[in-house]
């Protein structure tokens, strides 16, 4: 009984060691360069994704026309139609440089993750859309990656030329992030500054840095021409969110452009889907919905395991 007794006993000691101690503490670390790409639509590319939904349109207007002989049906059809390939066209266009962003960062991500004793990959991306007439055709997509892992890594691995040296986050709660929003080149005065740790978790913006940016993009809005504001949105390519990273000994480091106007928009409450369910909701005398926090989707982040 007295052996049983202390054998038990062993086991629970183990047990308890094994829960206070198994845990090593994560070390985690910025890859110093970002991985960038940069991605073009073809003529090929080009030509499908603004003439076919052109002449999708053109077609069904014309098939009403023919079959009804009515010319108002047939011209409301067309704006709703000229509209719809419109947005089409962007949608494609979109989707098609996402893509080719997406395939061209497999390498190198693939390259970190089989990088021994890394345990979770954070990767925090931002895309820059550049416009060609009322389309994206170009996109330079950045992704900031961090490395996670219970062991120390060596700062220089087998990628170092490709991808920079390991920087060493000590303190994630004390590194921080400032995002600046520019306009044309000008600051707004008021900085949204958060820690290393909110943004990994999905910070909310707060409702002063939110007022003074809603306020910056409604005058610059409203000294645009219409055809720029709903049509080529060329107005917007000036407008950005830049990014510092600021380490807890005080070291900065630029991230670049971490958000574009339409992303911001989306971020302050303004995108397309808000703006029609205020628009729905106004038309039929219902309150408001309530704002919430806003949700921080600026910075896409992603959280990957690397393989056992």
């Amino acid at each position: 009984m007295f052996l049983t007794r202390i054998f038990s006993h062993c086991i629970a000691l183990a047990l308890l060691s094994s829960l206070a101690f198994g845990e090593s503490e994560k070390h985690l670390y910025l890859v110093a360069r970002p991985i960038t790409v940069e991605a073009r639509l073809g003529t090929t590319a080009k030509v499908a994704y603004h003439v076919l939904p052109a002449v999708d349109s053109v077609v069904k207007v014309g098939l009403l026309y023919a079959s009804a002989g009515q010319p108002l049906a047939a011209l409301a059809l067309g704006v709703f139609e000229g509209s719809k390939s419109i947005l089409s066209t962007r949608l494609y266009s979109s989707l098609d440089l996402k893509a080719r962003a997406w395939y061209g960062r497999r390498a190198p991500l693939k390259m970190l993750k089989e990088t021994p004793g890394v345990e979770r990959l954070i990767m925090l991306s931002a895309a820059e859309f550049r416009y060609q007439g009322i389309a994206p055709n170009q996109v330079v997509a950045r992704s900031f990656i961090f490395l996670e892992s219970s062991e120390r890594l060596d700062l220089k691995q087998a990628w170092t030329e490709e991808l920079g040296e390991l920087v060493e986050v000590t303190d994630i709660e004390a590194t921080h992030v400032r995002m600046r929003l520019t306009i044309d080149g000008d600051h707004d005065p008021l900085t949204w500054d958060t820690s290393l740790h909110d943004i990994f978790e999905h910070a909310s913006m707060p409702e002063a840095v939110s007022h003074s940016w809603v306020v910056a993009l409604a005058a610059h809005d409203a000294v645009q021409s219409l055809s720029k504001r709903h049509l080529t949105k060329a107005h917007e390519e000036v407008v950005g969110v830049n990014a510092t990273l600021i380490f807890s000994n005080g070291v900065e480091q630029e991230l670049g452009t971490v958000m574009q106007a339409g992303n911001l928009r989306k971020l302050l409450g303004q995108g397309l889907r808000i703006r029609a369910k205020t628009m729905w909701r106004s038309f039929w005398g219902m309150p408001a919905g309530p704002k919430g926090d806003f949700p921080f989707s600026s910075i896409k982040c992603q959280k990957l395991l690397t393989n056992p």
